[in-house]
């Protein structure tokens, strides 16, 4: 049909010549293309440098402990060391940290200890020595020494309950600002229902919790503070009333608390996962065989991005575990030094003085272990919290 048409015969040719020109370029750039793709390593650390550099960190830099076993200029490059293998955990580094640590609260409370018994025994002397008939006597400095041992425990209660005031504020400050950017890498894996849940709570840890933990623990376990050193010193039935209510509110709303934390741990975990492999799974199939060409290298650059965010977040959630841990080391010692040095103080008075004496310090050192059960409870709500946020697209 074409025989009577040169017009249409040379149309037919250079079409012809324009898709044998165009086939050629496209087969020539081929090789070229997966060239660049030769080394999936070196496009993945490339993309993983690239996601690091544009997440901002900066707000977090300031937490990091000046002395601890974590020594990094920054968060970011604390994460970068992590993710390039450079960073090894140095377990005697750890160890010498730690013992430096304790040794440094030991050291800076021994006096104080030593203090309060050298008072024990002045006062036990002035007793034994002081005749009967001087009874009145016997009483006053009785009162004073009570009075005096209250005026130095609650000073030195005073300088305790700043610092752990100070880590408590410290964690959620940190968390504050760590979780938000947790969430928007989850999101960036692909991970939109996780990253969802985890925003909400996330909310409610900071939130809730910060209340919780802040006004109601913390408040509790000064009242108990205060009541047991009140009550074993006037020995007042109605000091130790109070003290019992106030020691079952602090024990039910710790076990109500990881109660309602732990069962919303299970149910974001058991929820969410499964929902996100599957979408991940139907994007991906949806743009490799419904984007005509580019699919497959689309595709592939979705899984590059997935990859490298969940790097990314890994990381950051692996440094800020080492962060929490650096910060939670020197209270945790410091709560401990009290708790023991309290009980140890008790023993020996038991043995040199009266007994009221002796109950006095072992209700205080009870009443410090409240706030071990505080330090403790809060690093592990923190902790669990970034391992599932860690572990959420490993499950996908």
């Amino acid at each position: 049909m074409w025989n009577d048409s040169s017009n249409n015969k040379k149309v037919v040719f250079i079409a012809i010549f324009i898709l044998l020109v165009f086939g050629f370029v496209f087969t020539k750039n081929i090789p070229v293309a997966m060239a660049q793709n030769d080394d999936p390593a070196i496009e993945l650390e490339q993309w993983t440098e690239d996601v690091l550099s544009k997440t901002d960190t900066d707000s977090l830099d300031e937490f990091l402990p000046e002395e601890s076993f974590v020594q990094m200029f920054s968060f970011k490059e604390f994460a970068r060391s992590v993710l390039s293998g450079e960073y090894l955990a140095d377990y005697d580094s750890v160890f010498e940290f730690v013992k430096d640590a304790f040794l440094t609260n030991f050291k800076k409370n021994l006096r104080f200890f030593v203090y309060l018994f050298v008072c024990v025994v002045i006062y036990e002397i002035f007793k034994n020595f002081c005749a009967d008939k001087y009874i009145e006597v016997k009483k006053n400095v009785k009162i004073i020494f009570c009075f005096l041992f209250c005026v130095i425990l609650l000073s030195s209660f005073k300088t305790y309950y700043d610092e752990i005031s100070g880590f408590v504020d410290g964690v959620f400050n940190f968390t504050a600002i760590l979780f938000p950017i947790l969430v928007g890498l989850v999101t960036m894996s692909g991970a939109a229902t996780s990253a969802s849940v985890y925003s909400s709570f996330s909310i409610f840890i900071l939130n809730t919790g910060s209340y919780i933990i802040r006004f109601v623990l913390m408040s509790s376990a000064i009242s108990i503070f205060i009541l047991s050193l009140f009550g074993s010193i006037l020995k007042n039935k109605r000091f130790d009333r109070v003290c019992e209510i106030v020691k079952l509110i602090f024990k039910y709303v710790v076990v109500l608390f990881f109660s309602v934390f732990g069962l919303l741990s299970f149910v974001n975990v058991v929820s969410t996962s499964s929902r996100d492999g599957l979408n991940l799974k139907l994007t991906k199939y949806a743009i490799k065989n419904y984007i005509p060409v580019l699919g497959g290298y689309i595709s592939e650059g979705f899984d590059f991005l997935k990859g490298c965010s969940i790097l990314v977040k890994n990381a950051f959630g692996f440094c800020s575990v080492l962060i929490l841990i650096s910060m939670a080391i020197s209270p945790l010692l410091l709560t401990l030094v009290f708790v023991f040095g309290f009980k140890i103080l008790s023993a020996l008075t038991g043995y040199v003085g009266e007994g009221v004496f002796s109950d006095m310090f072992n209700d205080v050192s009870k009443a410090y272990s409240n706030f071990l059960t505080i330090i403790i409870g809060l690093f592990l709500i923190m902790f669990i919290f970034i391992f599932l946020m860690i572990m959420s697209v490993w499950v996908v």
